[in-house]
């Protein structure tokens, strides 16, 4: 179902509001040029959104767990249920900051999830600006002046409010929209 749930929301904006609907505004996709195993790697979403310290036009990178780090034969582990994950960044400016992980653990009929941001860790422009514009973006000035000072309790309570909303949402969507 989480795996169907970040193919299927960001299609429609209305999809990604109802997810949160006091922070969540809008949401687009760029599909990738060649589907994968699922469906969301390499997709990028463009969510607009407040987190808690006024609206951001974000940019998440979704990407296969093999090149976040993770085995590739984790994912095969039954006691993983899925793993969503990718690069966070800013949409206007043209950069991405931060390694998001999103590993949904089975436990009884359910799953726990486990949320995991280094914010500001990998602060790189996306586009033409090539391997100077890495080295000139990632420092601390930058990462300081990329990221505001009530980010990180910010984004921790809109997570625990977004996917505590999606487990309410998910099954009867899932049951109603899904395959």
């Amino acid at each position: 179902m989480v795996d169907w749930w970040f193919d299927w929301h960001p299609r429609e904006s209305e999809r990604y509001r109802a997810w949160h609907p006091g922070a969540h505004r809008a949401n687009s996709v760029q599909l990738p040029p060649h589907a994968g195993a699922k469906a969301h790697w390499r997709a990028v979403h463009h969510p607009v959104e407040d987190v808690g310290i006024g609206v951001v036009h974000a940019r998440i990178e979704f990407r296969p767990p093999s090149e976040m780090g993770f085995a590739d034969d984790l994912l095969a582990d039954p006691r993983v249920a899925t793993i969503v994950c990718g690069y966070a960044g800013d949409d206007r400016r043209h950069v991405r900051h931060t390694p998001m992980y999103h590993v949904f653990m089975r436990e009884g009929d359910g799953v726990v999830l486990r949320s995991h941001f280094w914010l500001g860790a990998a602060v790189r422009p996306y586009g033409p600006a090539g391997a100077l514009g890495r080295l000139a973006l990632n420092n601390r000035l930058v990462r300081h002046a990329t990221l505001p000072a009530g980010l990180p309790r910010a984004l921790a309570m809109h997570c625990a409010e977004e996917y505590a909303n999606l487990a309410v949402l998910l099954p009867e969507l899932h049951g109603r929209f899904g395959p």
